[in-house]
């Protein structure tokens, strides 16, 4: 089943991240009873603004980790620059095939209950948490 990972859900946390520091802004935590599995070449949606709507800095990065429950910081397994994203309206980053967008992977990942996918940002400005735009698809096993 594809699943839709976007803050709207109840099993993803987001949160300010501190200015000029790699900080965690979003937290996906797979269900109890929930494997999925995260596809190389599986399409990163972003739009990250400040608090008075305009952008973040184009020369942002958005990195992606994964780990167990209690882990902080995880195992990087990707790294966007958010110039990829810079000015591109989410409905043509849906539409765009730019490989800016896919995640990159050495091999799929199998994700098991409890274990966590996280994205940190490492940027000069301080991101509006309530409106971040961050969509991806998982696919599990229900």
């Amino acid at each position: 089943m594809k699943l839709n990972v976007n803050p709207a859900k109840d099993f993803v946390d987001v949160s300010e991240n501190v200015a000029g520091s790699l900080t965690k802004v979003m937290e996906v935590i797979i269900p109890t009873g929930v494997t999925a599995l995260l596809q190389n070449g599986t399409k990163l949606i972003a739009k990250l603004t400040k608090s008075d709507g305009s952008e973040i800095d184009r020369n942002s990065e958005i990195v992606v980790t994964i780990g167990q429950y209690r882990d902080r910081l995880g195992v990087e397994v990707d790294t966007f620059a958010y110039s990829n994203y810079y000015g591109v309206d989410i409905d043509k980053q849906r539409e765009n095939d730019d490989d800016g967008y896919l995640f990159a992977l050495e091999q799929s990942l199998n994700l098991k209950p409890n274990q966590k996918l996280m994205m940190f940002l490492d940027s000069e400005d301080v991101i509006e948490s309530s409106d971040i735009v961050v969509d991806f698809q998982l696919y599990t096993n229900q």
